[in-house]
């Protein structure tokens, strides 16, 4: 580490305290943030609020910081949030990560869909009827924005 641990006193103390009853050790990270502990806490609190309640799952979560962590080189996220995912899901999962092909193609991906999704909103286009038809209820169910579905003609002409 680029800093030397900083004097120790009551609240280092404390804070140390508490690394080692959540991880079973002191992680070298501390003696970084033991700089100034209430900052970690409260960059702690709000990183729970945001993932207490969150549509993300643990294992969500955990593939995107160690996919994160593994293009970044980061080894300490990788290791720690590894072991998380390896918990959630399995070790293999844990160990993959993304390269600079997979990264590229995601990217692009993204792009395109974005594109094409632009291009058929400012067009108007509404979803077809046979979409409504073959997707699942739980998909029609929460797909309550955007525009409405075309209308299942009673004849149709056009057959998609």
């Amino acid at each position: 580490m680029f800093l030397l641990a900083p004097e120790s006193s009551e609240a280092v103390e404390r804070f140390y305290k508490s690394s080692a009853d959540a991880q079973g050790f002191v992680m070298n990270l501390m003696a970084a943030w033991a700089w100034r502990p209430d900052v970690f806490e409260s960059f702690a609190a709000l990183r729970d609020q945001l993932t207490s309640n969150s549509a993300l799952s643990k294992r969500d979560q955990a593939v995107l910081v160690c996919a994160t962590a593994s293009q970044l080189q980061d080894s300490y996220c990788s290791l720690a949030w590894g072991k998380k995912l390896s918990a959630e899901a399995d070790a293999a999962s844990a160990a993959a990560g993304l390269d600079d092909r997979a990264i590229f193609e995601a990217t692009a991906f993204i792009a395109f869909r974005l594109a094409f999704s632009t291009v058929n909103d400012a067009l108007g286009a509404e979803p077809d009827w046979q979409l409504v038809r073959a997707a699942p209820q739980e998909v029609n169910a929460t797909v309550t924005y955007g525009r409405a579905p075309q209308a299942m003609p009673s004849t149709s002409v056009r057959q998609g």
